[in-house]
C-alpha cells in the first residue's frame, strides 16, 4: 500500500471521512478497495460550504467532489468535525 492510503469499500459511506480528515486544499489520495483487491488514486477537491437538510433541519456542510480513477465520481458533504452527513454517487444511484 502507498503512504497515506485510505481503505474505501463500495457502499460504506462513513469510510469517506478518512478521505477529507485533515485535508488542506485539493489533493490526490491513494485508495485501497478491499472487495476488489486493488489500489487506485482519487482526486479530491473542496467545493465550498452550503446549507443542506439533515434529519429535518438545515446544517452547514462542506462539500467535496471525489473522482476515483475507474470508479464513479461522488459528492461528499461533511460537518465542521468532518463527520459524513451525505454521500451522493449518481452513477450508482447511491
Amino acid at each position: 500500500a502507498s503512504d497515506g492510503a485510505v481503505v474505501l469499500d463500495d457502499g460504506v459511506a462513513h469510510q469517506h471521512y478518512f478521505l477529507v480528515a485533515g485535508l488542506e486544499g485539493d489533493t490526490r489520495v491513494p485508495i485501497i478497495i478491499p472487495r476488489q483487491s486493488r489500489q487506485i488514486s482519487a482526486t479530491i477537491a473542496a467545493a465550498g460550504t452550503e446549507q443542506i437538510q439533515v434529519a429535518g433541519r438545515q446544517v452547514s456542510a462542506r462539500r467535496f467532489t471525489i473522482e476515483p480513477a475507474g470508479m464513479p465520481a461522488r459528492t461528499l458533504w461533511v460537518d465542521a468535525q468532518n463527520r459524513v452527513l451525505r454521500l451522493r454517487i449518481p452513477d450508482d444511484d447511491y
